[in-house]
């Protein structure tokens, strides 16, 4: 059997090693495996070496995630976020091309999408951003562990298309470094030669940052402010080594993915392979809102999702509070969601909510099961766990609170 999150070290490191590994591990990163890559999990504490303990229970590196977790909501967190797969999308019908590939919104230039392919019969084959450098050049990314699975997907309907368009796998070309939290506009501001205080959410700008070339995005996994920084695999040295000097003055730490995943399923984001995959529509995973029926372009899986939607949706995504007196168990997705002792679900992704300081989980549920308040169990160390249905997410994104903010003042201003 494997403990949870157990890595394996035969074999590692393989050939795809970030420049920057060795700095990341005098950091005190805790190296974990995906897509070929070493990629920091989490970081110990300074003085601390980093270290796995086998555990069933909650273990070394989730007790003291709350360190990692204070950084990205107080201050400015930094993560390696290079194992992203990453695709140039390039030539005259690049637009045309994408518009019929994704459900969502091909963006203007200078901005970025989060939009999702679908299957010929209108499930989730894959989510994406999509970023516009101009009308004949696009940047595309997905999760790392994606890369070829997507890849595929988008050259087999280019096939099929006649459409000038190169479709380019640039995954071990570019590096990405990201940094957020309330801190993170302060520290872009002097590592950038940009502007940054009339930079907009899903914003992206080409410029200097840190004396290299980037490409930069307000865009965010942990819902926090913050910024993802492509740059050539070679520059990302120099790019990291910039971020630390300048980033001590604001306090900054840095981050591993498990955390990040920790803040993305309290803001109720989505994660392919988890709340969506190709057995699951739009609708049952909640991604309706990124879905654009009414664009011009016809796209993959419209019609098959509009045939979906003639009927009732038989399960639903929701949030689920576990007992704040379970302490030494957490979720982290495929457990048993049980009602009245019969199982009825599964959880999709789970992780300890500092907001609610207790554990969280996302969940596949029957639609009848999905209505806040609602009691169920979640199995957690082989024991059933009081749980109940929250109402939706527990936490807020940064630009959701920024909506808010500018709406109260309006209304203030009118009253």
């Amino acid at each position: 059997f494997g403990f949870p999150y157990e890595e394996r070290k035969a074999g590692r490191p393989t050939k795809r090693v970030n420049p920057i590994n060795d700095r990341l591990v005098s950091a005190g990163a805790q190296m974990g495996f995906a897509a070929g890559w070493e990629t920091p999990y989490w970081f110990a504490a300074p003085g601390q070496t980093p270290e796995y303990k086998p555990s069933f229970q909650r273990t070394n590196w989730q007790l003291e995630q709350s360190r990692e977790y204070e950084i990205l909501t107080t201050k400015v967190g930094l993560a390696d976020l290079t194992p992203f797969a990453k695709f140039n999308i390039t030539g005259p019908d690049s637009r045309r091309f994408l518009d019929y590939a994704v459900a969502g919104t091909i963006p203007k230039p200078g901005k970025t999408s989060l939009v999702h392919l679908l299957t010929p019969k209108g499930k989730v084959y894959a989510e994406l951003t999509v970023t516009c450098r101009n009308d004949d050049s696009f940047l595309v990314v997905t999760g790392g562990g994606n890369e070829l699975h997507d890849l595929r997907e988008l050259r087999r309907i280019l096939r099929e298309m006649e459409a000038d368009v190169n479709i380019t796998n640039v995954t071990d070309d570019i590096g990405v470094l990201t940094i957020a939290g309330p801190k993170s506009k302060d520290l872009l501001a002097k590592i950038s030669d940009s502007k940054v205080d009339d930079w907009k959410f899903l914003e992206a700008r080409s410029g200097k940052i840190g004396g290299v070339d980037c490409l930069a995005v307000q865009i965010s996994y942990t819902g926090e402010l913050g910024w993802e920084l492509y740059v050539n695999l070679c520059d990302i040295g120099a790019l990291y080594d910039d971020i630390v000097e300048k980033g001590a003055e604001f306090e900054l730490g840095h981050v591993g993915n498990r955390v990040i995943n920790t803040l993305r399923i309290e803001k109720g984001f989505r994660a392919w392979g988890r709340e969506m995959n190709k057995d699951t529509t739009p609708v049952e995973s909640g991604l309706l809102p990124f879905i654009r029926f009414k664009k011009k372009s016809d796209f993959q899986g419209k019609a098959g999702l509009l045939e979906h939607m003639q009927t009732v949706p038989m399960k639903q995504v929701v949030h689920m509070a576990i007992d704040g007196s379970v302490t030494n168990y957490e979720p982290e997705g495929d457990e048993t969601v049980l009602c009245e002792g019969k199982p009825v679900g599964n959880t999709t992704s789970g992780c300890w909510s500092p907001i609610l300081n207790s554990g969280l989980a996302m969940a596949s549920v029957p639609c009848l099961f999905s209505k806040p308040g609602t009691k169920m169990q979640v199995m957690l160390g082989g024991v059933p766990r009081d749980a109940v249905v929250l109402s939706g997410a527990p936490a807020l994104t940064h630009s959701a609170i920024q909506s808010a903010k500018k709406k109260q003042m309006k209304s203030s201003l009118a009253n």
